[in-house]
């Protein structure tokens, strides 16, 4: 049965619904809404089982009565009057409201109850009925509560795969650690999907940018550069595409950019992204700048704002300083949002890397530059060096003050880098602060592995390569040594409280491919 009157009472809506077992109007089953809705329960999107019809009425009314306020508004509007006992008082609390009442109940009250319901229960009862799905994932219902908790996602960019004389195709997907199960779990990405099956299939998706509860993608078959925003919660997506950047495939590799004469793999070596949501109105801002643009010098600045649905021009990025007379392009990281800023690492592609910060103000469109004041040499820099993490309203730099590497056999301190007062008081050195994963980075750890075809468990050395952080979570990435035949996957662990590994999963080889979140209703595309 679907349900299509407007009309329809709340509970007659939910036990109608979930009493059958037919399709909604998105082709899709109860269990099957529910699951790909999920749960925000911990570090995990967990799928929930299905349940009856009473079970779920009863978990409504629960949530209801969990909020006075709005019960006791619902309660004066439909309920009888109290009952008055003999003795001229009345029974302590109200009684469960009748179902057959819910049709008085007002447009603009029902939308405040479900403001009011937590957000694994909103999640769930979207699968209610296409009116309940459409107003709780288009912004009408405005959800009072606090986004999930921090999620670690895997992201797979897809495209041809090509094994020997052998070629496949892989969609681009992300995946999930579920703690339940101790595996990951695994979506499409909806907007890869479309009528001609043949083209989009062999498209691939890049992870250019994450705020909010949003991710941002580049597309990297696009004639023009095309960037896909992306609620994973709402599954809600839109495209956009710059107006002063433009960029074509190379011919023999469409999955490479070419720019001036070069060739690029990643769209991060030709442009700075940036997202910044507001959690507040959960409108967004995306940044594009060129830093290739030109030879090197200064670009275009771009800002998407969508709560007009406009492109528009801003402050050009400052000129990048260089070594050399000759051209040594910059290259830079995924960037981080921290108090409505954008802060990107920075490096020049020379035999003698120079390292820096860009942050970008998007609420004075401002740019700040602090560079390193001694190159480090690449080929003897650690790997951890130089990253930037968002964690509790600050930027940590991990490896920042002092560089470290390796000169000849001994570890040779190199000069402190430009003023980062310049960039801010929420900036701070990863040793201020974080020196319990400093120890982590410097001294490495004993790391759970699984070695052969029998699964036998066993330990082996591992230092961290990176760390992927969201509001109060911070999750650190270890390489294990490798072992005989074996080049084990990395692996994550859930640093602070509640800390332990989360479980392991094979397809995660590099570092780039990881990144954190917080599921949210209130971050519309």
């Amino acid at each position: 049965m679907r349900l299509t009157s407007e009309s329809s009472i709340i509970s007659v809506m939910c036990a109608s619904y979930l009493s059958s077992c037919a399709c909604n109007p998105w082709g899709e089953t109860r269990h099957q809404s529910a699951r790909l809705g999920g749960l925000v329960t911990g570090f995990m999107i967990l799928s929930r089982k299905s349940a009856s019809p009473d079970e779920t009425l009863f978990e409504l009314r629960l949530e209801l009565s969990i909020h006075s306020d709005t019960y006791v508004k619902i309660h004066d509007l439909l309920s009888p009057e109290p009952q008055i006992m003999e003795d001229g008082t009345s029974p302590r609390g109200r009684c469960p409201i009748a179902p057959k009442l819910w049709e008085r109940l007002p447009p603009e009250l029902r939308m405040q109850v479900l403001g009011k319901l937590p957000l694994k229960s909103l999640l769930i009862f979207r699968a209610v009925c296409s009116e309940w799905k459409y107003v709780i994932d288009a912004g009408e219902v405005v959800y009072e509560g606090p986004p999930g908790k921090p999620v670690v996602s895997f992201h797979h960019p897809g495209g041809i795969l090509q094994t020997g004389e052998s070629r496949s195709v892989q969609r681009s997907f992300l995946a999930f650690p579920n703690l339940k199960e101790m595996s990951w779990e695994s979506i499409t990405l909806p907007f890869m999907q479309s009528s001609d099956d043949k083209v989009e299939s062999t498209a691939k998706t890049e992870l250019v940018a994450v705020d909010g509860g949003l991710l941002c993608f580049s597309r990297k078959m696009a004639v023009e550069t095309c960037f896909t925003v992306y609620n994973p919660l709402t599954k809600r997506w839109r495209d956009l595409k710059p107006t002063t950047l433009s960029l074509s495939s190379r011919a023999t590799d469409p999955y490479k950019f070419c720019l001036n004469g070069r060739t690029y793999s990643s769209i991060l070596d030709i442009v700075l992204v940036g997202l910044v949501v507001n959690q507040e109105t959960g409108h967004y801002k995306l940044i594009v700048a060129g830093i290739q643009k030109g030879g090197g010098l200064r670009s275009e600045t771009e800002v998407y704002d969508s709560a007009t649905r406009i492109w528009r021009r801003s402050t050009p990025m400052p000129s990048m300083p260089k070594s050399f007379e000759g051209y040594a392009p910059w290259y830079a990281e995924r960037g981080i949002s921290c108090g409505g800023h954008v802060y990107w690492h920075v490096r020049e592609d020379a035999w003698t890397e120079f390292h820096g910060l860009l942050k970008f103000d998007v609420g004075m469109e401002t740019w700040t530059f602090v560079k390193q004041s001694t190159p480090t040499p690449d080929e003897r820099s650690l790997s951890f060096h130089l990253q930037i993490v968002s964690y509790k309203e600050q930027v940590f730099l991990f490896e920042w003050v002092p560089g470290v590497y390796l000169d000849h056999g001994e570890y040779v301190v190199s000069s402190v880098v430009g003023d980062l007062v310049a960039l801010g008081p929420e900036v701070r050195a990863g040793d201020n602060g974080l020196r319990d994963l400093n120890q982590i980075h410097f001294h490495g750890c004993l790391i759970p592995v699984t070695v052969g075809v029998s699964g036998e468990e066993d330990y082996t050395f591992a230092f961290p390569v990176g760390v992927v952080s969201q509001r109060d979570a911070i999750f650190m990435v270890f390489k294990p040594s490798r072992r005989w035949a074996y080049d084990f996957p990395l692996r994550v662990r859930v640093c602070g409280r509640g800390a332990g590994w989360l479980p392991n999963c094979e397809m995660i080889q590099n570092f780039d491919s990881l990144s954190s979140f917080s599921p949210t209703l209130r971050a519309f595309v």
